[in-house]
């Protein structure tokens, strides 16, 4: 009974990752967004605010129109690449509601380190949700009042 279900699940699993590597998305990518460097404090809740770590953004405004959204992507447990790629919501609706969209990488994923040896070099209160949620809310902020955008919608 366990080899079977051992061999039906990893014949879904290599189904769906032959499926999901075999088909090119039918949207832009990180090749047509501007990739930004967003100076983050490693404690945005105190700390000593000289410490400051550096967090990977990318941007897409060729559906912008003044007055439009902003569509914002929550970085996850990877380098933000994979979800600007390969994410297609905010893709198929960011054209007609005229959004700015926005991914931003999740702190100690991909390149966006706080510190350069991972959260064990930090602690463990700076890789908490509400440290990388503060760090989406200055981006969110900045790009607000970089492109006037009106109302936000988070993915994630």
């Amino acid at each position: 009974m366990n080899s079977f279900i051992t061999a039906s699940a990893m014949a879904v699993v290599s189904a769906f990752v032959t499926t999901a590597s075999a088909k090119a998305p039918d949207h832009p990518g990180t090749s047509n967004c501007t990739m930004k460097w967003f100076t983050q404090y490693k404690d945005q809740f105190g700390g000593n605010i000289s410490e400051t770590y550096q967090e990977k953004v990318y941007i897409y405004d060729k559906f912008y129109k003044p007055g439009g959204p902003l569509f914002f992507y929550t970085g996850n447990e990877g380098p933000v690449e994979n979800y600007v790629n390969w994410t297609g919501t905010m893709w198929t609706q960011g054209k007609p509601f005229g959004a700015l969209l926005v991914w931003a990488e999740h702190r100690f994923f991909g390149d966006s380190m706080p510190c350069p040896g991972g959260f064990k070099e930090c602690g463990q209160n700076l890789i908490s949700p509400l440290q990388a949620i503060h760090d989406y809310a200055v981006i969110i902020r900045a790009m607000k009042q970089e492109y006037k955008t009106i109302g936000t919608v988070v993915f994630g």
